[in-house]
């Protein structure tokens, strides 16, 4: 049969809308997927210069470790950064939580090579995971495409998420391990399937030991456990292998508070996992609340926290004893018994909220859902509800919209710049002693240790010189302070050279020391030389660094 033929049968050629309408949902799941990749799409090759570099340099660098020296270098699976302080084991070999995301994006490097541009593919990939995760556990609870839609158009556009799925972080890989755990223990709930509770039970093991904290989800799971199925285990049969499987899963996670606590400080020295983590006592500090304030505007506007405490109040007033409200309910009373156990860590960076941020993309989803689901049948035209949706997400774009771009023009400009200098003017054993705060991004791109953040005391300095090989000295902004210590100074006038300054708008902004020669200060009165220069790139608009080298 030829085309002429083909084309003359109107039916071959008759788009039908039945297949669309039927999976509507699906095409409303994936333009909210391509408008999360969008937003997260921005800046995905840059530099790693932003808001929060000291994390993201800290498991670049363990990627690349373990792809450089396997995963066995310093025991089982024992990452490695490069930031160790003068006090710790000099390798970088540390504890802390098990390295998940480093072991996945070093796989990749191994494969593909080292870049930024894989490990941050990585992410915005579980990025996009965690907005379908959301969608598919709110439609499992609430057995309603309304709710899960917009709970999942609430994860793609919420800022904390937009920024912090742009930056290479733990909690990435542990908030997609949670949702899709949940979601199969709720598939679970429902089926009384073995296979998705063993699914359920990997998932949140490995979400709970690479960040503890997300084991949160926990209570709003015994929210909803199905007690009755317990008495099927009087008998050892086949029903009980699932629960047996699954709780040896779960006993990992002892092995992980071992492995946190007694091997790796064996092997490392590196401090072991503390219940001293709990301060509950800043709560009731000015500072505290202070800070809370500035991470709400930045993880959910202002606005949109006002909707999600909407949320909570409709929320309550519609409860019912089903399954997806007892959930939320445990949720609910899991991010009150979090704000208590993780006051000490909320106050101290915004993404200690990730673990709890689903619940309130879930509350601003579930206003919205009721003030459109009571206006469109006011007006009597429920074909509105969609639209009217729609629009309260419009709303709260434009403030998202200030939040995301405000973390993403937190630059610290150079890092890179001073990095591929170090890099390229030195020996591997060389070690760096930088100011510390923001300038770790610094040591992703000199691909060399430090000893820890801060200038230490002059007798910590000559002591990294002699038995360290310390030969570069960094000093951002910050570390100018550095100046006010006549005896460090004058050291470090005496025994360096300057062999990079920053500039920004013609004022120092960094200075880089090697080891050897001398430096005077009144090089700073009279810089001569023709600076390079490189343009980092703002939302609204570029800002010119210039760097002046001297060889």
């Amino acid at each position: 049969m030829g085309i002429r033929d083909i084309m003359a049968k109107e039916d071959n050629i008759t788009i039908s809308l039945d297949a669309a309408k039927k999976n509507w949902h699906w095409i409303a799941l994936g333009l909210i997927l391509a408008f999360g990749l969008y937003l997260r799409s921005y800046h995905l090759d840059y530099p790693v210069v932003g808001y929060h570099n000291w994390k993201e340099s800290r498991y670049l660098q363990e990627s690349r470790n373990f792809a450089e020296n396997g995963f066995f270098e310093h025991g089982f699976f024992i990452a490695e950064h490069d930031y160790p302080t003068l006090k710790e084991d000099s390798s970088g070999a540390h504890g802390g939580e098990f390295p998940s995301l480093p072991i996945l994006i070093s796989i990749f490097f191994m494969i593909f090579g080292e870049g930024i541009l894989l490990a941050r593919i990585i992410i915005l990939l579980l990025g996009l995971g965690c907005i379908a995760a959301m969608y598919l556990l709110v439609r499992a609870l609430f057995e309603r495409e309304d709710l899960a839609l917009a709970s999942a158009f609430a994860v793609a556009m919420m800022p904390l998420f937009v920024f912090f799925t742009h930056n290479v972080q733990q909690v990435n890989i542990s908030l997609f391990l949670m949702l899709i755990g949940a979601y199969f223990y709720v598939r679970w709930v429902k089926k009384d399937s073995g296979r998705d509770m063993i699914l359920s039970a990997l998932f949140i093991m490995l979400a709970g030991i690479t960040k503890y904290d997300f084991l949160v989800i926990g209570i709003p799971m015994l929210f909803i456990f199905p007690w009755k199925r317990l008495i099927k285990l009087k008998k050892l049969s086949s029903y009980a292998y699932p629960y047996i499987a699954s709780a040896a899963i779960f006993l990992l996670i002892i092995v992980q508070y071992i492995y946190f606590n007694i091997y790796i400080p064996s092997r490392t020295s590196a401090s072991a996992v503390s219940s001293k983590l709990i301060d509950v006592s800043v709560i009731f500090t000015s500072q505290w609340w202070t800070a809370m304030r500035a991470y709400t505007a930045d993880n959910y506007t202002i606005l949109g926290f006002v909707f999600a405490l909407f949320g909570i109040g409709f929320f309550l007033l519609f409860y019912r004893k089903t399954l997806g409200y007892r959930f939320m309910a445990g949720y609910l009373a899991g991010v009150i018994l979090y704000f208590f156990i993780m006051a000490s860590k909320m106050g101290g960076h915004s993404y200690h909220q990730f673990a709890i941020a689903p619940f309130f993309a879930f509350m601003i989803a579930y206003c919205f859902v009721v003030v459109a689901t009571n206006i469109s049948k006011m007006m009597k035209a429920k074909q509105l509800k969609p639209a009217i949706v729609i629009v309260l997400f419009l709303i709260l774009y434009f403030p998202s919209t200030q939040a995301w771009e405000r973390q993403f023009n937190t630059q610290f400009y150079g890092l890179d710049v001073a990095g591929k200098y170090i890099n390229e003017h030195s020996d591997p054993d060389e070690r760096i002693i930088h100011s510390g705060h923001q300038d770790y991004g610094l040591l992703w791109y000199a691909d060399r240790k430090s000893t820890g953040g801060g200038v230490p005391s002059l007798e910590d300095i000559r002591m990294a010189e002699q038995d360290l090989n310390v030969r570069w000295i960094f000093l951002y902004q910050w570390g100018f302070s550095v100046m006010q210590d006549q005896e460090r100074w004058d050291y470090i006038k005496e025994h360096y050279s300057l062999r990079q300054i920053g500039l920004l708008n013609q004022k120092p902004l960094y200075m880089l020391f090697e080891k050897g020669g001398s430096f005077n200060e009144s090089m700073l009165q009279n810089i001569t030389g023709r600076p390079d220069q490189k343009a980092y790139e703002l939302t609204k608009g570029d800002v010119v660094m210039q760097w002046i080298d001297f060889d």
